[in-house]
This record gives structure tokens, sequence and C-alpha cells, in this order.
């Protein structure tokens, strides 16, 4: 069992001193307490606290200084401490001008932000739902000073909390029973409840590394375990040659390669960690998992992970989208914490990229060379439709060779004929009266390799054509000294 001290609105001097015999995991405060209060219980049970502020408490803003020392703002943050994944929500319905109220309409947004971090940081549900109002119709009253949150339901449909826990409606000295909403206990803490959760339902699907209570420390761990995975790697990429993994990819590589059209501003979306494969500006710092390559920057990496561990908000980062891929302009860090703690989609600020070619198969740095020479062929030969698809070739080097003969073919043709040929008509023309009669007259041969492309082929016949006897004319004679020479042997 984890056990949980929850307190809320009303505060009970003996618990200072009832609270040195209360064994407990984690401290939860549910708003409308002193912060001297909330502050005392956490440093006498020595656990894990954090709270949400109620509409009594001053105004302050999450992932700040202000509040309680050492307790953690949780309004509309979703984090895993004391060894519980705990989701909160602060304030009551709009009655007046005080502070930490809002509208419905504003817990509408306030609940999809928080039900969206929740996402972000990949947790399916949550083990404690922490608010300071109720939901609507579930234990609230009828007065607009003690209305319920009516968006409180769906946060609890999506995010299935054991849990419950919320102050604002004073029993005054009456108990106030638990209400449930599917498999949802709900329950009034004022003024202080001990609540036990059954292990059995916690921690099937944490995705975050296992927490020791102390952010600094949990963070210091993160950063090693990081470093050495990234060492590892490093050494197993070179035992097998690879240098794939060793650094993450370059987006100007990348777009070299393809040709940069144009470029279109996506907004602000949820993008997937094993997605992000590059860099614009900081290739040598991270691996392609993003994991640091040295300790350089290593207190500003644990400063954002002690950030995300205790809930602070974290800005999106900004990407360029490359087809299926992202390369990060600002967020290296962030990216690099979320996926040591194990989360699948991070916020980000997109821009994406129209390339020449298309962005397919670019994971490997081996393929970026082979797009390189086909967006030389396809600018100088712009081949469409079939002609696009068919004229390919395996060796990068090939590309410039088949450019040179489809322009002196070109060249020929224009000569004979006494007119000019456009570089649309060139490709198209080649194509049709050259390119396909002539791969049919090596089919007809047998003279294409088992593995060899079509577009390899044409090259290589025609190479061996001009050097036996200095003849550009395709005709029976022609094949047949080719063949004589024999087809290419399988790779």
């Amino acid at each position: 069992m984890i056990r949980v001290l929850a307190v809320a609105d009303e505060e009970v001097p003996a618990m200072r001193s009832r609270a040195r015999d209360v064994r407990v995991d984690l401290v939860l405060g549910a708003g409308d307490l002193p912060w001297d209060y909330l502050e005392e219980l956490a440093s006498i049970v020595d656990a894990p606290a954090a709270f949400v502020p109620g509409n009594h408490d001053p105004q302050i803003s999450p992932g700040t200084a202000s509040g309680p020392r050492g307790v953690v703002n949780l309004d509309r943050q979703v984090m895993q401490i004391g060894g519980l994944r705990v989701a909160g929500l602060g304030g009551c319905v709009r009655y007046n001008d005080g502070s930490h109220q809002y509208t419905q309409r504003e817990y509408d947004d306030r609940a999809a932000e928080l039900i969206a971090r929740a996402t972000t940081a990949g947790f399916d549900r949550v083990d404690i739902l922490l608010t300071h109002a109720p939901p609507l119709g579930l234990g609230d009253e009828p007065e607009p000073a003690h209305l319920g949150i009516e968006a409180l339901h769906s946060v609890i449909e999506t995010l299935q909390p054991t849990w419950h826990l919320h102050g604002h409606i004073h029993p005054y000295g009456m108990l106030k029973s638990d209400r449930h909403l599917g498999s949802t206990t709900i329950r009034n803490v004022i003024p202080w409840q001990v609540i036990e959760v059954d292990l059995a339902r916690v921690g099937e699907q944490l995705t975050w590394s296992g927490s020791s209570g102390s952010p600094r420390v949990d963070a210091e761990s993160d950063f090693m375990r990081a470093r050495r995975h990234q060492v590892l790697s490093s050494l197993a990429a070179r035992l097998r040659n690879d240098s794939d993994d060793a650094q993450a990819m370059s987006f100007d590589e990348v777009v070299d390669a393809l040709g940069r059209r144009a470029e279109n501003y996506l907004g602000t979306k949820l993008i997937p960690l094993d997605a992000i494969v590059g860099s614009v500006d900081k290739v040598r710092d991270f691996d392609r998992r993003f994991r640091p390559t040295s300790a350089r920057s290593r207190q500003r990496w644990e400063r954002l992970s002690r950030a995300s561990r205790t809930g602070e908000e974290i800005p999106p980062i900004d990407v360029y989208q490359v087809g299926d891929y992202y390369f990060v302009r600002d967020g290296h860090h962030r990216v690099s914490v979320a996926r040591s703690l194990g989360l699948d989609v991070i916020e980000a600020r997109v821009t994406a990229i129209d390339t020449f070619l298309a962005p397919v198969d670019i994971a490997a740095r081996s393929n970026l060379e082979l797009k390189h020479w086909r967006r030389m062929l396809l600018q100088r030969v712009p081949f469409t439709g079939e002609a696009r698809a068919a004229v390919a070739v395996d060796n990068p080097y090939d590309y410039g060779a088949l450019a040179e003969s489809i322009e002196a073919w070109a060249t020929r043709t224009m000569h004979a004929e006494g007119a000019y040929m456009d570089p649309e008509t060139m490709a198209r023309r080649w194509y049709e009266e050259e390119f396909c009669p002539v791969v049919d007259l090596i089919e007809e041969a047998g003279v294409r390799g088992p593995d060899e492309r079509p577009a390899e082929a044409y090259l290589r016949v025609a190479g061996e054509r001009f050097r036996l006897i200095r003849e550009h004319d395709w005709n029976e004679d022609v094949m047949a000294a080719v063949k004589r020479k024999g087809k290419k042997p399988p790779r």
C-alpha cells in the first residue's frame, strides 16, 4: 500500500503533533490551507508533497517558486510523485472576483489542457485526481460559491483515477460519504484523511523511471542513465561499423539531398518522440535517440528533468517536419529529457518543409548521397510519371553518368533535326525513343543481370556498345556483340 495524507480547507493544530505518528508516503493539499501548515506537515512526515490552490489562496502560477516551499503546485499538471501518478486542477467555479475562480467554459479549457498534458506524459490513467472543488452534481452544493465543476466529469472519464480527492465543501463536523463515478471513488478530505492506494493498481503503466521522492536525485539518475545508454550504444555501433546512431541526423544534409522548395507553418501539435531523428545545429551533442553524447550540458539537462518531474510548465519545442521525420530547431534538451522519462509524444511548434524529392527512406545517412545524386539528375532531366519511377539506380554516381548520357543523346538528336529541345521534351523523348526500346532489346537478348535495375542495365550495355564498336545506333548486330561479352553477373 502507498499511504497518502490528504488535507484541505481547515487547519487542525493537533495535526502538527499527530503527523509525527502518521506513516505516509505522500502529502496532498486540496487547497485553502496556510502555506506554512503544508510546509510543516511535509517536513514532519518527511515525504514528498503537492497541492492545488483553492479560491482563498493567493494568486500564484504553476511551476514558479511562489507557494509553499518544497510543495509542488499541481494545478493543471500531471506527474509522478511519491510512487503515484497524480493530476491536479485548482480553484472553483467563479462566484466573485476572487483568485483561482473560473467559469465553466474556462474550466473546459483547463480540463482539456490537463488531459493533453497527461497524454504528453504518456499516462493512460492516473492514480489520484486532486482538485479543490468537486465535480458538478457529485458532492457540491447549489449556491454559486459551492457549485461543482462540470468539466471534471470528462477528466475522470478520460484519466480514470482510482481516487478523486477534493475539499471546498465544508462538512462542519458531519461525515461526508464517498461518491463514485465509474471506477473512481470521490472523497471530500476536509480537514484530513489518510488514503491507502492499493499497489496492485499502481505502476502497471508507469512511463517515467522510478521516483526516489527527490526530484534532484531522480534528475541526476536520469542523466547518468541516459549517458550510460549512449556510451554503450556508441560502442555497439562501432563494433557493427554502423555510424547512423552515433549522432543525430543533420537537417541541412537531408534538405540538401532532397532539395528545398518551400516551408509552411502548421501550428502547435503533439508529435511522436520516436519520429524526432535530427537537429538543425546540434547534431554532435545528441545521438539518434537524443541521448547526450557528453556531460557539457549536464546542469541544463538535469534542471529540465527536475522541472518535468515536479510539474513545471515546459514550453513546446520548435521542429521542422520533413515527411514523417522531425528535426529540432529549439528544445533539444527537452526532447532528450522526455525520451529519458519514457514519454511517447511531445508538444511542438511544427514547420513543414516541401522538398523536390519525396522524403522517404531518409533515416539512414547512406541513403542521402543516393537522394542527392538522384535530385541532380531530375533537375537536369525532369522526368515525370512512369519515367520518373523507372529511371532509378542503386549506385549514386550512376545518376551522373545517366544525366550525361541523356544530354549527349539530346545533343545528337538536336544536331540531326536542326531544332532546339527543351529539358521537358528531352526527358520525354529520351524515355520513349531511347530508353524503353533499348530496355526491350536488352530483355530479348537476355543480358540483364538477375538483380540489375533496367536503368543500370541500360547504362552498362550502352557503355559496352560504344567501347566495342564505337557506335551510337541500336540494332541486332550491336546486341549480338554485347551478348558475346556476356550478361552482368549476379551481385
